[in-house]
């Protein structure tokens, strides 16, 4: 219940209840409340930049009125903001904070002014894709600078940058999920939450897409499962899907979770008996291993329910033998490469034929003006006669 109520809360991202740790440094926040105050950078800085956007609104229909009573608050009440968070004028402390400012300064990481840092980046330059490069997205990064010089595919750049935008100040619990290792967030349970890069998503649809196509051709169909188990392969190895052996292991632990329930009707000695058997198993099993010694102990009602997995306690990591190939890094480059070459194609196509076309109207334009320049001096010509008459008029008659 805890949780559904921590989605609703759009400050929960900030506290320390979220965070585990305090990694904030108050000195900071006092400059930035004192000095910055105005462009509301102290709560950017806490983590909260929806609430500097309201604070920036409210200093200029209440003539900075918020700046003022921040800073005064930030000099006067330290032991009150550090355990509450800035407090509201109206409202009182609404949490933002709370708790995550350091008692020693010394211990407080680099990783604490990445929130601030991350949004002057993704606000100032964020259309260049500066605030990929920012988190270690590099692929995404070329990629949008590529896209927003092929003049085509501008727009798409633009959305992607309101797409970040919105991410920062609305959906700040997404951005902190997708990019906790940049700030030094608690890493997300549910992987699917962890975002990889653009281009690495577009590689593995590549070589899922590759694999349906192939499907349906003669002889290379002989090929879909080499494919799909690149594809697969590289789901793992871009964080998109965990390894079969760890699915396993959550498995496990949810059908022990399910054996605590019907404990009641078992033998609690003969289950911890089986599940010390079992854990040490698990240290030289190459999966999760069956539960064969837990099963034996187990009543007939419930030996069904875990015959399919032990205790699963213990997550075996990944020997280097393990790891996916190395085209894995290889693929989103090759790709890349080709986006660019394929860009600077269509760009460089539509360069020409403009050009070429502007040409022709202007050489079009330039000819039908000369047409009309013509014919407007053909019309003030008079006529062959007019000007023998004149003539005729204007010489003398020396005959006798």
């Amino acid at each position: 219940m805890n949780d559904i109520l921590n989605e609703f809360d759009i400050f929960f991202r900030t506290r320390l209840d979220y965070w585990k740790k305090q990694n904030l440094s108050y000195s900071w926040y006092w400059f930035l409340a004192v000095f910055f105050g105005w462009l509301g950078l102290d709560h950017f800085y806490l983590g909260s930049p929806i609430a500097g956007v309201m604070k920036i609104v409210l200093n200029v229909v209440m003539l900075g009125w918020p700046w003022f009573y921040d800073a005064m608050n930030a000099t006067m009440n330290q032991d009150h903001i550090k355990l509450t968070g800035p407090i509201n004028p109206v409202v009182g402390p609404l949490g933002i904070g709370a708790g995550r400012f350091a008692s020693d300064p010394a211990s407080v990481p680099a990783s604490h002014k990445n929130m601030l840092i991350y949004g002057l980046v993704v606000i100032l330059f964020g259309v260049f894709g500066a605030d990929s490069f920012l988190v270690g997205d590099k692929l995404s990064g070329y990629l949008r600078i590529i896209l927003l010089f092929t003049f085509f595919f501008t727009p798409v750049a633009i959305i992607w940058w309101l797409y970040k935008l919105y991410l920062y100040f609305i959906r700040t619990d997404q951005l902190l999920d997708q990019n906790y290792v940049y700030f030094d967030a608690p890493k997300p349970s549910d992987p699917s939450l962890i975002c990889p890069n653009v281009l690495e998503q577009v590689t593995v649809w590549f070589v899922e897409t590759l694999a349906t196509v192939a499907d349906y051709i003669p002889i290379v169909n002989n090929f879909v499962p080499m494919i799909k188990s690149l594809a697969e392969s590289l789901r793992v190895a871009y964080g998109i899907a965990k390894e079969t052996a760890e699915t396993v292991v959550d498995t496990a632990q949810t059908l022990s979770t399910s054996a605590d329930q019907i404990q009641s009707n078992l033998d609690p000695e003969a289950i911890k008996t089986a599940i010390s058997v079992e854990r040490g198993r698990a240290e030289g099993a190459e999966g999760a291993g069956g539960a064969s010694g837990l099963s034996s102990a187990l009543s007939p009602s419930s030996s069904g329910l875990m015959s399919g997995g032990g205790r699963g306690t213990h997550s075996r990591k990944k020997s280097p033998e393990e790891k996916p190939e190395d085209y894995a890094g290889l693929l989103p480059v090759a790709i890349l490469a080709v986006i660019i070459i394929s860009f600077s194609y269509i760009s460089l196509k539509i360069y020409t034929e403009g050009k070429k076309l502007i040409t022709g109207i202007m050489r079009n334009n330039k000819m039908k003006k000369n047409i009309h320049n013509i014919h407007n001096n053909t019309t003030q010509i008079p006529p062959v006669n007019q000007y023998a008459q004149r003539s005729s008029q204007a010489i003398p008659d020396d005959s006798p």
